[in-house]
């Protein structure tokens, strides 16, 4: 450690450190902005160039408005399995959002996978031009409090292009009821900074994200495999039991949002679970769908008047059941 000292102190740095008994150690390094040299990618917003570091980019992909879907109003997609949040980097900067309304439904745009430890976000942006190395400079004081900004670095022709903090976009992208950061990229004096806007907790950051919840009912494992599969792929997060006794316990431990429940099943079977599920007010509402062989209008009916929403007969389509669960989880 003193040779890691040695070397920041010579340039004009500091480092810190902060320990707390049976908790661990913090390590604070501060180094001099202008001092810092990092390879970034350039884009385009509009008319204006932007810098993002590259060490920060997961990866580019390219992504058309039909391939957006949307959780708790807000903007996300499915990226090999996992949902993130979508956002649009001229919404944020408010960069004549008219063209957004305009875009094609088929056309591919591109967009940046960024990465902030555990979490990440997708940014589209208008065009990727080059990446290259950049001298970071400060923001100094005029202009410190564009939060969206951590720096800025000069180009080749000697324009000044901003510095996205890519931290301070991921962390405002998870807040509910976000209405982006509202900073505008021009140096006039009536310059504001970014509103103080949306103030939520944790919790409800990670609620903005949470995937709908779905308990699978059935005594055949193989139908249990095959459903959860089908429907984690989908973007769903899924619990699955053995018999309605299991159900109830696992419902009664974790908040659930809808439950797909076979009706032949041991120790207590289909009807006896939506019984008992009406029977408690806190579980009465979650929506229910019977996934059964048995096709006959009698049982229908008597899953119905217990109170089920949807009924699917085995053997089913994949697309049968998502879009009986999209249909009640809206």
């Amino acid at each position: 450690m003193d040779v890691v000292r040695t070397n920041i102190t010579r340039m004009n740095g500091q480092i810190e450190v902060h320990t707390e008994i049976g908790l661990g150690t913090k390590f604070i390094i501060k180094l001099p902005a202008t001092l810092a040299v990092s390879q970034a990618l350039i884009i385009k917003s509009m008319d204006q160039e932007f810098a993002i570091p590259l060490n920060l980019i997961d990866e580019t992909t390219r992504i058309s408005q039909r391939d957006i879907d949307y959780v708790a109003g807000s903007e996300v997609i499915n990226l090999r399995n996992k949902i993130i949040p979508f956002i649009r980097l001229n919404n944020i900067l408010n960069l004549d959002a008219k063209k957004e309304g305009s875009r094609s439904s088929t056309e591919l745009y591109p967009t940046l996978i960024l990465k902030l430890a555990d979490k990440k976000i997708a940014l589209m942006v208008d065009e990727i031009i080059v990446q290259e190395e950049i001298v970071v400079k400060n923001m100094g004081d005029y202009l410190k409090n564009l939060g969206l900004f951590s720096g800025a670095t000069i180009s080749g022709e000697g324009n000044v292009r901003f510095i996205i903090d890519t931290a301070a976009l991921i962390e405002d992208s998870l807040l509910t009821g976000k209405k982006g950061i509202g900073v505008r990229t021009t140096l006039k004096t009536e310059e504001k900074t970014a509103e103080a806007g949306v103030a939520a907790t944790v919790k409800k950051r990670e609620t903005l994200l949470e995937k709908p919840k779905i308990i699978i009912v059935d005594d055949s494992i193989s139908i249990r495999k095959y459903v959860s599969h089908f429907l984690t792929r989908a973007g769903y997060e899924v619990e699955v039991a053995s018999d309605g006794f299991e159900a109830l316990n696992k419902i009664g431990q974790t908040k659930v949002d809808l439950i797909v429940t076979d009706l032949e099943m041991p120790v207590m079977h289909g009807y006896e679970l939506i019984a008992e599920l009406k029977r408690v007010s806190d579980l009465s509402k979650i929506p229910i769908i019977v996934l059964t062989s048995r096709a006959g209008e009698k049982h229908r009916q008597k899953a119905f008047e217990m109170g089920a929403q949807e009924y699917v007969v085995k053997p089913f389509e994949e697309d049968v059941l998502i879009d009986s669960i999209k249909k009640l989880l809206k």
